[in-house]
């Protein structure tokens, strides 16, 4: 049993609340996953589930929290990066011709909300790494609007202001400004 797991027995007609919290083994492997080895956890995740039973369906509703620290992509400070996701997955059992499903859940590829389940115990770790790996940012900003490191000097543009010309820039007009020149001299 992992700590994202709820047994099936426990599931009943009427909803019932669970909350798995990660530990540090598990966001290991997540890491790994994510291929971001070298990100830390701020706040260890957290799926709060309320789940019952509709017939021989599961529903489960509620919230993936936590957070991570990572590095800005513009000025490269550390910053914190909180994911807040909604859950919502309707699991319909598996035929009993088919094998068991490992871990006891099968997402569909197409639409997270919905899945196949088997077996006596349904572990989630799947489904929390498929919300990370769509929430997870392309190009990490600590705010939205950084202003990034100085190409030339290396500074910090949020903290300090220079005067650097950055080295291969130009004005968009430059080629205009010296064909003029040009044709001044001629």
């Amino acid at each position: 049993m992992t700590c994202l797991s709820i047994p099936v027995a426990k599931l009943g007609d009427s909803p019932r609340r669970f909350l798995l919290e990660c530990d540090t083994g598990w966001w290991d492997r997540a890491r790994e996953a994510l291929r971001e080895l070298e990100i830390g956890l701020r706040t260890p995740f957290e799926l709060d589930l309320s789940g019952h039973r509709l017939g021989a369906r599961l529903l489960f509703q509620g919230e993936l929290r936590g957070a991570v620290e990572l590095s800005c992509g513009r000025c490269l400070e550390p910053f914190a990066f909180p994911v807040r996701e909604r859950v919502q997955i309707l699991l319909e059992p598996l035929p009993p011709h088919l094998p068991a499903l490992e871990g006891g859940i099968e997402l569909d590829p197409e639409d997270l909300e919905l899945g196949r389940w088997s077996g006596d115990e349904l572990d989630f770790e799947g489904l929390v790494s498929e919300i990370l790996a769509l929430v997870w940012p392309m190009q990490p900003r600590c705010r939205e609007d950084c202003e990034g490191l100085c190409p030339a000097c290396g500074a910090n543009r949020n903290r300090e202001k220079c005067g650097c010309v950055a080295p291969g820039t130009s004005h968009p007009l430059r080629g205009l400004r010296e064909l003029l020149e040009r044709a001044k001299k001629e």
